[in-house]
């Protein structure tokens, strides 16, 4: 089935979430609205409810249980509280400049009140001098379901050391911070339970340099402390760059660097912590795993990356206990899989 996600035109679907249920879903359209769209598991999907809002709705976060609706407004700088139940605001809580990925933790309870919000703050923070690749930090706002107005930052460093590279015929080391930080996942393995912020890395300083200027950059929070885990911010570009060693140091070498991260989705299982990044900027999917001792590597078992986001096929990722699986379709019904 086929549904238009706005009924009265603000258009520019952002984000979707689906009820527990199975039978809801909701929507944020970047044109002033959320819609709530039931019957999703059946042939004529509708929709069912629908909220105007001043500025631009961009992301959703559902409580474990589904009750609550949670909304980021990247324009007016707050999040909005929605009972799913009546489809009503409930609560309107201000939290920064550029609100824009949110996340909610999940103990496995029914109750929603012991849960905790992690919002980014889109844009990274002017610290000291600009255009400098360390002069920004990123910033994460958390807050309790039982009060959300409750309102603490989280600071993510800049990487002091984020991409090795020719530059100016020379191989040399830069920066860089996070910047318009995009997606945020929250994933418990090994015992811990984590939130993974995926940004666009800026080293602005210059020279101007493809490889060294935008980045691809993961970095961790513990949901626990709240506070960023050092030492364990990644930038997948130096990742995928260390896959095929360039011994003379020219970076001719031809590689796929992920360009624009826009996400980032794990497999359901806490024996493991394997993810799936999907970057916008250069079409691709990529596979990252976190082991039990913090060691990170990206890539498949026999690839560097998943696909290209071919012309003319639609994706959709399956994940499971062992790893993750895609399916290709193509109008004609054909598919053909592989495997992480």
């Amino acid at each position: 089935a086929k549904i238009g996600s706005s009924g009265n035109g603000a258009a520019e679907p952002m984000a979707v979430v689906i009820h527990p249920n199975g039978e809801d879903a909701y929507v944020a359209n970047r044109g002033g609205s959320v819609a709530a769209i039931s019957g999703i598991d059946g042939a004529t999907p509708e929709i069912s409810a629908e909220l105007d809002f001043d500025g631009e709705p961009v992301g959703l976060a559902l409580s474990p249980t589904g009750g609550t609706l949670y909304v980021t407004n990247w324009v007016s700088g707050a999040v909005y509280v929605i009972d799913t139940d009546t489809f009503t605001l409930t609560q309107t809580v201000d939290v920064g400049l550029n609100p824009y990925a949110i996340a909610v933790t999940n103990d496995g309870d029914v109750d929603d009140t012991d849960e905790r919000l992690f919002v980014t703050e889109f844009y990274g923070r002017p610290e000291g001098k600009e255009a400098l690749d360390t002069g920004r930090k990123g910033i994460v706002y958390t807050m309790p379901t039982v009060a959300p107005a409750t309102v603490t930052e989280i600071p993510l460093a800049p990487l002091e050391s984020c991409f090795t590279g020719d530059l100016g015929g020379t191989v040399q080391t830069t920066a860089c911070f996070p910047n318009q930080l995009t997606g945020i996942t929250i994933h418990t393995a090994f015992g811990k339970t984590r939130a993974y912020v995926v940004s666009v890395g800026a080293a602005p300083k210059g020279p101007v340099a493809f490889n060294h200027n935008m980045q691809a950059n993961i970095s961790v929070i513990d949901v626990d402390t709240r506070l960023e885990v050092p030492g364990l911010a990644r930038n997948l570009n130096q990742l995928v760059k260390d896959q095929q060693p360039d011994s003379d140091g020219d970076d001719a070498k031809g590689r796929r660097f992920v360009n624009m991260p826009m996400g980032l989705a794990f497999v359901g299982n806490p024996s493991i912590a394997v993810g799936y990044v999907a970057a916008s900027g250069s079409d691709i999917l990529l596979r990252v795993e976190y082991d039990a001792t913090d060691n990170v590597t990206v890539g498949s078992l026999t690839n560097s990356y998943l696909f290209d986001f071919v012309s003319g096929w639609t994706y959709a990722v399956c994940v499971g206990v062992a790893g993750g699986m895609m399916l290709r379709r193509r109008a004609n019904g054909t598919t053909s899989t592989q495997r992480s």
